[in-house]
C-alpha cells in the first residue's frame, strides 16, 4: 500500500511538472531607449524569471501581444490644456481712517488661479519589472498574470528565460 501511494505521488509531481513551459531569448538594445520585444502571444503565468547581462539592466514585461506603435499600451497622448484650480485662504486687509488707526479685517473666501497642464501619455503599467546587475544572474520568483501576451522592454542587452504555465 505504502508503495502505491508512492508511485502515485510520484506521478502527479511529474504530471504537474510537465505543465510549464519556457520562454529563453537573448535581447539585444537597438537605440539608447531600449528596445521591445514580443516573448508570447499567449496567456500565462509567469512563476520565475531568470535575467542575465554585461551591464545593469531594467526588464519590464507588459500585458500586451504586440509591439508596433502603439506598443505595450500607449495608447493616446492627452494635448496640454489649461485649467482652473482654488483654494480656501484668509484675505487680510487693512486701511488706515481718518484718526490715524490702522484697521484690519480678516475675510474667508476661495482663491482661484489658472493653471497649465502639460501633455502626458498614457501608457500601460508594467505587469512585472525587475532589474539585474552588470555581470551577474538573478533569479525572480513571481505571481503574475499575462492575459494578452507578453511583451519585455529591456534598458540594454540582456538574456531572458521567463517560466510559466500556459493558459491558465
Amino acid at each position: 500500500m505504502k508503495k502505491l501511494f508512492t508511485s502515485i505521488g510520484l506521478a502527479a509531481l511529474f504530471t504537474a511538472s510537465s505543465f510549464g513551459a519556457q520562454i529563453s531569448t537573448n535581447a539585444t538594445t537597438a537605440d539608447a531607449g531600449g528596445s521591445i520585444f514580443l516573448l508570447t502571444t499567449n496567456r500565462a503565468s509567469v512563476y520565475s524569471v531568470e535575467l542575465t547581462a554585461t551591464y545593469p539592466a531594467f526588464v519590464r514585461f507588459f500585458d500586451q501581444d504586440v509591439t508596433t506603435a502603439p506598443y505595450y499600451g500607449t495608447n493616446y497622448v492627452t494635448a496640454a490644456y489649461a485649467g482652473v484650480s482654488q483654494y480656501n485662504t484668509n484675505y487680510v486687509t487693512s486701511f488706515i481712517g481718518q484718526n490715524g488707526i490702522t484697521n484690519w479685517y480678516t475675510n474667508q473666501g476661495v482663491y482661484t488661479y489658472s493653471t497649465s497642464v502639460s501633455a502626458a501619455t498614457n501608457a500601460l503599467s508594467p505587469g512585472a519589472s525587475f532589474v539585474v546587475a552588470g555581470g551577474t544572474y538573478a533569479i525572480y520568483n513571481t505571481d503574475a498574470l499575462f492575459v494578452r501576451g507578453i511583451v519585455m522592454h529591456s534598458t540594454t542587452n540582456v538574456s531572458v528565460v521567463v517560466n510559466y504555465r500556459p493558459g491558465r
